[in-house]
């Protein structure tokens, strides 16, 4: 169901449909795939298909936190390098970026060299 909704998202083999995404994001949170929350909440930060909702969109994404995601410390870093609903803070990003890569996301080594460009 996750990577159903993942290719609706972005369109990989499947027309871009939000709503459709949404929904198996959702579908697929209320069986237990905790990485679909970080899915859902991208889209709310970004405003994909959906009205944009820094705290709503937190608030899902807030057990994944938790549990120590890398991914979800690699979208809040996003949040607040491009300021998604809230201010930018590059600072702030790159904190989460370093918690990202700390867990071990290797990804966030890219986005950390990009803001070490910046400040």
């Amino acid at each position: 169901m996750w990577y159903l909704a993942c290719n609706y998202l972005d369109g990989n083999g499947l027309p871009k449909d939000y709503k459709r995404a949404e929904k198996l994001f959702i579908q697929a949170i209320e069986r237990g795939n905790e990485p679909a929350r970080i899915d859902l909440a991208r889209m709310i930060f970004h405003g994909l298909g959906t009205v944009q909702d820094p705290q709503k969109a937190y608030e899902i994404i807030k057990p994944c936190l938790e549990q120590g995601y890398g991914r979800a410390y690699m979208l809040m870093g996003e949040v607040y390098e491009n300021g998604l609903g809230v201010e930018k803070d590059y600072k702030q990003a790159k904190e989460l970026y370093r918690k990202a890569l700390d867990l071990g996301y290797s990804f966030a080594q890219e986005a950390l060299d990009r803001l070490d460009k910046f400040c």
